[in-house]
């Protein structure tokens, strides 16, 4: 289904101007695009559901703003919303019909720029979350008796700056690097120059300063973790819950930094092979391009209700909330329509004392 075939396989060659990295395009038959559709979709629904769960869920409880391990996951979350209710979008009308978008002369530059700008501040505000993440529970849990690493002030600079440097970066990046090309044929960027393979670079040394600095911070967790398991049978039993809240955490943002760099590395090893005389089949092209990249904001919010409790507490309260008022309509609904001379009033849904006035009624 994917072979490289110009009228059959899944997605056509076209050749790009960096190296011999080849381009693939949507070909024009229902079954790919169909697939391609449900795929998108999927993503989106899955990633719109979860993170707006988890920003709810930190605006409902009071406890979760205490910590700055939650305002970073917020933070996380919020720059995950971005590529599902704008990026996505955009894709999956292309896909389905090239004509809606594209081929519209500056509105269509300005749309695929927009949703390519939008993914590209959404990842960069996710690896400075991660690497602060990493850096905080460094410091909160080797050196727990000294100052906090982040008072509410600086986190709340630290947040405000990881999103100006990183929309300046893209804004810069797509005014004054980006050619698009919005024609009738795809959404892309077109052309590699030395100025944007320099801010590519720059995007990339980015992604290496994390790996090493968020490699260091986990690994001496992880050795502190591994000592401090051997002592714990003397510790009171606060101590070993709190060393238990801590593994725990700990645990859930290192799967966090690993799925972050599962679904990008593989991108960067394309582009840096694609120098070479090494040609792509268009299956992985796709997959290493436009999958893995968005499945990081769909998958987030599960490893927070997986290995969160307090996440999948606040998860059960809201599905409580809306069980409980889905029931209290369906009473309201069921509630007999009495007339108004009988001066009989049905308030706040007491169904027991409404039946018992009909039946005085009757009597």
């Amino acid at each position: 289904m994917w072979e490289l075939n110009e009228s059959t396989h899944f997605l056509n060659d076209l050749n790009y101007t960096f190296g011999n990295l080849m381009l693939c395009t949507a070909t024009d038959s229902w079954p790919s695009i169909t697939v391609e559709i449900v795929v998108y979709i999927f993503i989106l629904v899955s990633s719109l559901a979860g993170n707006v769960l988890v920003v709810v869920i930190f605006f409902r409880n009071k406890t979760f703003t205490e910590t700055t391990v939650n305002y970073f996951i917020m933070n996380m979350s919020v720059s995950d919303l971005m590529v599902p209710a704008i990026s996505l979008p955009v894709w999956i009308i292309i896909t389905y019909d090239k004509s809606l978008l594209l081929s519209k002369g500056a509105f269509s530059t300005i749309v695929c720029g927009v949703s390519w700008v939008v993914w590209g501040v959404s990842v960069l505000v996710s690896l400075f979350s991660m690497t602060a993440l990493a850096a905080d529970r460094f410091r909160a849990v080797l050196y727990p008796f000294k100052p906090a690493l982040f008072s509410q002030r600086k986190l709340c600079v630290t947040i405000a700056a990881m999103w100006v440097s990183s929309i300046a970066y893209f804004v810069y990046y797509a005014i004054f690097v980006l050619p698009i090309d919005a024609s009738d044929t795809f959404c892309e960027d077109i052309e590699w120059t030395s100025q944007k393979f320099l801010l590519q670079m720059i995007f990339f040394a980015l992604i290496c300063f994390s790996v090493v600095v968020v490699t260091i911070f986990y690994s001496k967790l992880t050795i502190f973790f591994y000592r401090q398991k051997n002592s714990l049978h003397l510790a009171s039993e606060e101590v070993k819950k709190r060393a238990k809240r801590n593994r725990k955490i700990t645990t859930m943002l290192i799967i966090i930094v690993i799925l972050f760099y599962v679904v990008w590395i593989p991108f960067y090893v394309m582009m840096f092979l694609s120098l070479t005389n090494i040609l792509f089949p268009c299956w992985f092209f796709w997959v290493t391009n436009y999958i893995l990249p968005i499945l990081h904001p769909a998958i987030n919010p599960l490893i927070y209700f997986v290995f969160n409790e307090k996440y999948r507490q606040g998860l059960k309260e809201i599905f409580l909330r809306g069980v409980r008022v889905r029931n209290k309509e369906s009473n309201n609904d069921f509630l007999p329509n009495v007339a108004p001379q009988s001066g009989i009033t049905l308030e706040h849904g007491k169904v027991n004392e409404a039946m018992e006035n009909i039946e005085l009624q009757e009597q």
